[in-house]
């Protein structure tokens, strides 16, 4: 069993240590920033159980840093905590949930020393830019919608990196990735009972994974694809 002191979601613990800075908490994302509730939900479920990582997709993302005025060191640190995110997750199939969270922990500085001088010797600091009560358990609604949550997740996570990483052929590679994930997840949702369509959760799941499908087919188009 996870305790909460781990916060195992690195991003969405990046993402608490600076919202305390601006008088606010993951819990009031909804109210401050517009961020969909069953986001919030997630984000902070994530903090107390390991394997779950949801982050802010690109709209959200924007959304929080005009609302609470962040400045651009710290969205730096929560592209930074993306990357370092989507490390924990590869390692976390790999080895010990704690092992995996220690390393993705150690990576986090090496990836912001990295992205800031990228950033100052390619594009600047303009290029950064773009882009209530929790269970303590997940309930059925949560594991009747397990498969595609992991889908919208990981394909977040592969819409993100898509901006962040170097190579033309790898930023391609990553939105194709992406694609596939909501792709899927579409799927998913299709397939649960027809009871489980009426439930909120649901419809925000089905949502999101519409709306970052338009967005990976659109970051292709970008790529020239």
């Amino acid at each position: 069993m996870a305790t909460p002191e781990k916060h195992w979601n690195l991003f969405a613990r990046e993402l608490e240590d600076i919202l305390v800075a601006h008088q606010c908490t993951i819990g009031q994302l909804e109210e401050r920033a517009g961020v969909h509730r069953e986001k919030v939900r997630r984000l902070k479920q994530s903090l107390l159980m390991p394997k779950s990582f949801p982050v802010l997709n690109t709209d959200e993302m924007e959304a929080v840093s005009e609302k609470l005025h962040l400045s651009y060191t710290e969205i730096l640190r929560l592209r930074a905590a993306i990357l370092a995110t989507s490390i924990e997750r590869v390692l976390m199939d790999r080895i010990s949930p704690h092992d995996a969270l220690a390393a993705a922990e150690q990576m986090l500085p090496r990836i912001i020393r990295a992205m800031q001088e990228q950033i100052n010797s390619i594009t600047g600091m303009g290029a950064i830019r773009r882009e209530d009560t929790i269970a303590s358990d997940y309930d059925e609604n949560d594991l009747a919608l397990a498969s595609a949550i992991e889908a919208i997740d990981k394909g977040t996570i592969a819409l993100h990196l898509s901006y962040s990483v170097s190579s033309h052929s790898e930023r391609i590679e990553r939105a194709r990735e992406a694609r596939q994930h909501f792709e899927v997840a579409q799927a998913e949702l299709d397939e649960v009972d027809d009871d489980i369509h009426m439930l909120a959760s649901w419809k925000y799941c089905h949502n999101e994974a519409e709306n970052r499908l338009v967005e990976a087919n659109e970051r292709l188009e970008d790529l020239g694809e």
